[in-house]
C-alpha cells in the first residue's frame, strides 16, 4: 500500500496526540473515580462516624447532666436550668440518630442502627424518668433508678455506640485502604499506558524516519550513479523510475528528462560529426533548439554549407570536365580557410592539366577509333558465329538428305549421330551469337537447349525415359562448351541405344555444378541394364566411349571415371579457366 511521507507524519502525530488524549480521558475517569471514592468515604464513613462520636459526645454530657441533677444540684432554679439542657441535648441525639440512617451502606449496618434507637428509647424513658422524679423531689428515687435500670440501659446504649463507632472506624479504614489499591492501579495503569505510548512513537517514529532515510538513501544512490556514469562517458545511463519510491519519482523522471534533454542534442552532434567524417554529408538540421545548443545547431549547418558547396563546385569541375569544358574554374571566395585552398588546388590542377590536353584528345582520338574497330570486329565475329551456325545447319541438312535415300539402318544411325554432334557445335555458335558475350555461355541454357534438341531427335524422351536436370548457372568459353556438349551427346546416344532395350522405361539423371575449387563437376547416371561383368572402358569401350575418354583427357585435361551397378554412372572432372578469353 502506497502511503506518502507527509501523511505517514500527520498518522504518527495523529496516533501520538490520540494517545495523549486517552491518557487525559484515562486519568479524569480516574481522577472523578477516587473523587467519587472520597465522597463516598466522607458521606458513608466519615460523616456517621462524626454523628455518632457526637451521640457518643451528646450522651456523655446528658449522665453528667443527670449526675449534677442528683448529687449537686439542690435549687429549684438549677434542677430546671439541667433538666432544659437534657431536653435539648437530648433532641438534638434523636436529630443525629435520625440523620444517620442515611448513611447505612449495607443490611449489618442497618441492624446496628435499629439495635442502636432500640437501645437509645429504653436509655431516654429512663433518663425522663428520673428528670421527672428528680423535678417531683423524689432524688432518692431517682437515685435508685439512676444506679438501676437507668444504668443498664445507659451502659446498653453507650456499648452500642462505640461498638458502631468501632465499625465505622474499621469500613473508613477498609474505605482507604481500596481507595489506596484503586489509586495505585490508576497510577500504575497510566504508567504503563505512558510506557507503552513512548515505546510504539519510538517504533513508529524509528520506522518511518529509517523508511524515509532508505528512500533518501535509494535517491542519493541513484543520483551519484548517474553522476559518474555521466563523468565516465556514459550518456545513455538513466535513474530507475521502477524502483524510486512512488513520491520521488517525478525527481528521478525529471532527472532522466534532463539529461534527454542536454543528450539528445549532443546525440545529433555526434552522429552529424560521424557522418561528415565518413563522406556522408547529412542535411541540415531543421529541429528547433535553444540557448547553446542553437548555436551548436547553428555551427554544424554552417560546416555542412561550406562541405555541400565544396562537394557542389568539385563535382561542377568534375562535370565541366567529362563534358569537356576544361576552362570552368570555381570561385574561390565563397569558401573560408582550408576549403579556398583545396578549391584552389583544384583550380590550379585543371590550369596544369590544360598544358597536357593536347596529347589527351589525340589519345581520346585513337581511342573512339579504337572503339569503332572493335565494334568492327565484334560484328564481323558475331557474322561468324551466325554463318558457322548456318553451314552447320546445311551439312545437317545434307546428312538428313542422305540418310533419308538409304534403308541401312545402320547408316541412318551413323547420319542421326553426326548430326546430332554437329548441332551440339551449331548450338554453341547460335548461343554465342545471340549472347552479349562473345567468349561465354550459359551452360544451363545450353545443356537444357541441347537436352531439348536431343528429344526432338529422338523423339523418346519425355515418353518412355524420365529426365532430371540439376545444371547450375555457370559461365563458360567456346573452348570449354563445344566439347563438354559433345560429351553429354555421345552419353544420352549411349543410354539411349543400350540401357533400355525393347523400349523399356527408365531415368536419365544430369547434375553438373561448379566446385569451390573452380573445377566443373559433371555427374551422369541412368537405371539402365548398366555395363557388363568386368567392362574396362579403356578397353572393352566402343568408340562413343573412348571419344569421352579422349575429350576428357585430352582435350579438357580432366579426370573420367565410370561406375555401373545398378544402372550406369560417371562422373567428369574439368577446370573451369583451363582456356582464356580470347574475345
Amino acid at each position: 500500500m502506497k502511503i506518502m511521507i507527509k501523511t505517514k507524519i500527520f498518522l504518527f502525530v495523529a496516533f501520538t496526540s490520540f494517545i495523549m488524549g486517552f491518557m487525559g480521558y484515562y486519568a479524569n475517569v480516574q481522577m472523578h473515580f477516587l473523587d467519587d471514592q472520597g465522597t463516598r468515604l466522607y458521606e458513608k464513613m466519615t460523616l456517621p462516624l462524626g454523628q455518632i462520636a457526637g451521640i457518643a459526645n451528646l450522651n456523655g454530657s446528658i449522665q453528667g447532666y443527670v449526675w449534677h441533677m442528683l448529687y449537686r444540684c439542690g435549687k429549684t432554679g438549677e434542677i430546671e436550668l439541667l433538666a432544659q439542657k437534657i431536653s435539648g441535648e437530648s433532641a438534638i441525639v434523636e436529630k443525629n440518630c435520625y440523620d444517620y440512617k442515611a448513611t447505612l451502606i449495607n443490611a449489618e449496618d442497618e441492624i446496628n442502627y435499629n439495635k442502636l434507637i432500640e437501645l437509645k428509647t429504653n436509655y431516654f424513658t429512663e433518663l425522663f424518668k428520673i428528670v421527672s422524679l428528680v423535678k417531683s423531689a423524689k432524688k432518692q428515687e431517682a437515685q435508685d433508678l439512676f444506679h438501676g435500670v437507668y444504668d443498664t440501659a445507659a451502659s446498653a446504649f453507650d456499648a452500642q455506640i462505640d461498638k458502631m463507632i468501632e465499625i465505622n472506624v474499621k469500613a473508613a479504614k477498609r474505605e482507604s485502604d481500596e481507595n489506596t489499591i484503586v489509586c495505585n492501579a490508576a497510577l500504575s495503569t497510566m504508567f504503563n499506558i505512558i510506557a507503552g505510548a513512548i515505546i510504539m512513537s519510538l517504533i513508529i517514529g524509528f520506522s518511518i524516519a529509517d523508511g524515509i532515510g532508505k528512500i533518501l538513501n535509494r535517491l542519493i544512490a541513484d543520483c551519484t550513479r548517474l553522476t559518474n556514469s555521466t563523468l565516465e562517458g556514459k550518456l545513455n545511463v538513466r535513474g530507475n523510475v521502477e524502483e524510486t519510491n512512488f513520491e520521488f519519482k517525478p525527481i528521478v523522471q525529471g532527472i532522466n528528462n534532463t539529461l534527454d534533454a542536454v543528450m539528445v542534442p549532443l546525440y545529433v552532434t555526434a552522429e552529424y560529426v560521424d557522418k561528415i567524417s565518413k563522406g556522408d554529408i547529412p542535411q541540415k538540421i531543421t529541429d528547433e533548439y535553444k540557448g547553446d545548443f542553437k548555436e551548436i545547431k547553428n555551427n554544424l549547418n554552417q560546416c555542412i554549407d561550406a562541405i555541400t558547396l565544396l562537394i557542389d563546385d568539385a563535382n561542377k569541375l568534375a562535370n565541366d570536365a567529362i563534358d569537356g569544358k576544361f576552362n570552368t574554374r570555381a570561385d574561390i571566395l565563397k569558401h573560408r580557410g582550408d576549403f579556398k585552398k583545396i578549391i584552389d588546388g583544384v583550380n590550379k590542377t585543371l590550369d596544369r592539366f590544360m598544358t597536357i590536353m593536347v596529347p589527351i584528345d589525340e589519345l581520346t582520338q585513337k581511342k573512339e577509333q579504337l572503339k569503332a574497330s572493335l565494334a568492327e570486329k565484334e560484328a564481323l565475329l558475331r557474322e561468324l558465329y551466325h554463318r558457322t551456325k548456318n553451314n552447320m545447319q546445311v551439312i545437317c541438312a545434307m546428312l538428313m538428305l542422305y540418310s533419308s535415300q538409304t534403308n541401312n539402318s545402320e547408316a541412318i544411325s551413323a547420319f542421326r549421330e553426326i548430326d546430332l554432334k554437329i548441332r551440339t557445335m551449331a548450338l554453341v555458335h547460335k548461343k554465342l551469337y545471340e549472347s552479349n558475350d562473345l567468349s561465354n555461355i550459359n551452360l544451363k541454357e545450353y545443356v537444357h537447349d541441347l537436352c531439348a534438341l536431343f528429344e526432338k531427335s529422338y523423339g523418346i524422351i519425355s515418353k518412355q525415359i524420365e529426365l532430371e536436370l540439376n545444371v547450375e548457372e555457370i559461365s563458360v568459353t567456346i573452348d570449354i562448351a563445344i566439347p563438354c556438349g559433345l560429351v553429354i551427346n555421345e552419353l544420352f546416344s549411349n543410354t539411349f541405344k543400350y540401357a533400355f532395350p525393347e523400349g523399356s522405361q527408365g531415368k536419365i539423371k544430369l547434375d553438373i555444378k561448379l566446385t569451390p575449387e573452380k573445377y566443373i563437376d559433371i555427374n551422369y547416371s541412368d537405371n539402365g541394364i548398366g555395363l557388363p561383368s568386368g567392362f574396362d572402358f579403356r578397353r572393352d569401350g566402343r568408340m562413343g566411349i573412348q571419344s569421352i575418354v579422349s575429350i576428357i583427357e585430352n582435350q579438357l585435361q580432366g579426370s573420367f571415371s565410370i561406375s555401373s551397378g545398378k544402372g550406369f554412372s560417371c562422373e567428369l572432372k574439368f577446370k573451369k579457366s583451363l582456356y582464356e578469353i580470347r574475345v
